[in-house]
């Protein structure tokens, strides 16, 4: 005689219903997965946008890294590093960026190519170096010549450095 056992199996659990999409809403976008994980886009918010200022400033810092310079801050964007208590305020204005070196604070101001040959940038070039120490200009290494011109014109030459924030490839040496 055969012996039968009923075997029971525990109900399954109800299975939750799956989401087709999954979407992260971040500061600058929306990022969605869908098709299981097989796609994934961004979307990029109409009002943000990696400015040329932004890039040209985050490049400067890193010249500026690379040749040992540890103690700055800089406004604008985030930077690893950059100490957040060094002021960036100038009288009613604000600089792109303070560091520190050889225990001597330069204070900078960045233009691209668009802005300085404006009013806007003269008034406030003039305003600054009223409140500065070692004020420098950064702009594109083809606008240095027209920014040493305009500072000619209004009377900063002698008090307002000029510098440029692209980067100098290093040339082998033979």
């Amino acid at each position: 005689m055969q012996e039968h056992t009923q075997v029971l199996k525990p109900a399954s659990l109800p299975r939750a219903p799956t989401l087709d999409q999954y979407t992260i809403a971040t500061p600058y976008g929306s990022l969605t997965i869908s098709n299981k994980g097989r796609r994934i886009s961004f979307e990029i918010f109409d009002d943000i946008r990696q400015s040329e200022h932004n890039v040209a400033l985050y490049n400067y810092v890193q010249q500026l890294k690379r040749n040992g310079i540890t103690k700055f801050n800089n406004d604008h964007i985030t930077i690893a590093g950059a100490n957040r208590t060094y002021n960036l305020t100038r009288g009613r204005g604000r600089l792109d960026l303070v560091y520190y070196h050889q225990a001597k604070i330069f204070e900078v101001e960045l233009k691209t190519t668009q802005q300085i040959g404006s009013e806007r940038t003269h008034k406030q070039l003039v305003e600054l170096d009223k409140h500065c120490h070692n004020l420098i200009l950064v702009v594109k290494r083809q606008d240095m010549e027209e920014a040493t011109t305009i500072l000619h014109t209004i009377n900063l030459k002698t008090r307002v450095k000029v510098d440029t924030y692209e980067i100098y490839e290093q040339e082998d040496e033979y």
